[in-house]
C-alpha cells in the first residue's frame, strides 16, 4: 500500500506519515502542490491525505490539488483540515474527496478510517 501525505505543517506531515508507516503504508510526502503533483505520477498512491487549506503555489491551493488529483487518480482522498464545518465538509466532498477528517485528530480514528477506506477499494 501506497500514501502520499500532502500536508504543510511539517509536523503533522510527519506524524501522519509515521502513523501510515506503522500501517505498512510506503509513505510519499509533500508541501506544496506542484510537488504533491510529482510524488503522485511517482507513487501511484493507494489513498492521498490531503490539507485543503495548503498555501498556494504557482496558482494552486488545496482545494484546487483536490480537483487535480481526482483528475489524475481514483484512489480515495482524505482532508485533513483544521476547519471543522459543514460547508467545507460538503465543499470537500463534492470536489472528489472520499473522507473528511477535522485536526485535532486521534491517530487510531485516522488509522482506522484510511484503512477501511483502502479496504473498500
Amino acid at each position: 500500500m501506497r500514501a502520499l501525505v500532502v500536508i504543510h505543517p511539517a509536523e503533522i506531515r510527519k506524524l501522519v506519515a509515521l502513523l501510515l508507516e506503522t500501517h505498512e503504508f510506503q509513505v510519499y510526502t509533500a508541501s506544496e502542490a506542484p510537488q504533491a503533483l510529482r510524488a503522485l505520477g511517482q507513487a501511484q498512491p493507494t489513498v492521498v491525505l490531503l490539507d485543503p487549506a495548503l498555501p498556494e503555489t504557482d496558482g494552486v491551493d488545496g482545494w484546487e490539488l483536490l480537483r487535480l488529483i481526482r483528475q489524475e487518480t481514483q484512489a480515495p482522498i482524505v482532508l485533513l483540515s483544521a476547519t471543522d464545518d459543514a460547508l467545507s465538509q460538503e465543499r470537500g466532498r463534492s470536489m472528489g474527496a472520499d473522507e473528511y477528517v477535522a485536526m485535532p485528530f486521534y491517530p487510531y480514528d485516522l488509522a482506522r478510517r484510511v484503512l477501511a477506506l483502502v479496504a473498500n477499494q
